[in-house]
C-alpha cells in the first residue's frame, strides 16, 4: 500500500470516529437535557397537587397567572413558532377570562394576534393510556 493510501485511509478512518464520538456526545446531552427537564415538569405537577390540596388552590391560580406574562415572552423570544403555539395562547387567554382580570398590557397585542379559536388546534393536555397524547 503507498503512503499517500495509508494517510487517506487513516484520515478517512479518524472523521469517522470523530463523527460518531460527536454524536454520541450530542446524544447523551440532548437526553439528559430532556430528563432534567422531565424531572422539573413532574416536581412542578407536584407541588401544584400539594398546594391544591393545602387548600392553597386560589393562591397558586394567581401566582401561576402572574407568571405567565413570562412564558409567553420567553416563548416569543425563543422559541418562536411551534405547532401549539396558537392552542395554548387561547388558553392562556382564558386564564385571564375566567380569572376576570385584565390582559396584561405587554400580552394583548400578542393574544390580539391570534387565529380563530376553532383553527387552532389544542395541546395535549392529558395522556392515553398508552401515552399517546
Amino acid at each position: 500500500m503507498r503512503v499517500s493510501s495509508r494517510y487517506l485511509l487513516v484520515f478517512v478512518a479518524g472523521l469517522l470516529i470523530g463523527g460518531v464520538s460527536a454524536g454520541m456526545f450530542v446524544a447523551s446531552n440532548w437526553k439528559r437535557h430532556f430528563r432534567d427537564s422531565y424531572l422539573m415538569g413532574v416536581a412542578g405537577q407536584a407541588y401544584a397537587a400539594g398546594e391544591i390540596y393545602a387548600g392553597r388552590s386560589k393562591q397558586l391560580a394567581d401566582r401561576i397567572r402572574g407568571n405567565l406574562p413570562g412564558y409567553v415572552h420567553a416563548l416569543e423570544d425563543h422559541f418562536p413558532g411551534g405547532q401549539g403555539r396558537n392552542g395554548t395562547y387561547w388558553m392562556v387567554s382564558d386564564v385571564y377570562k375566567l380569572s376576570e382580570t385584565e390582559v396584561p398590557t405587554d400580552l394583548k397585542p400578542i393574544l390580539a394576534s391570534l387565529p380563530p379559536r376553532g383553527s387552532c388546534p389544542k395541546p395535549a393536555t392529558r395522556l392515553n393510556v398508552d401515552g399517546a397524547p
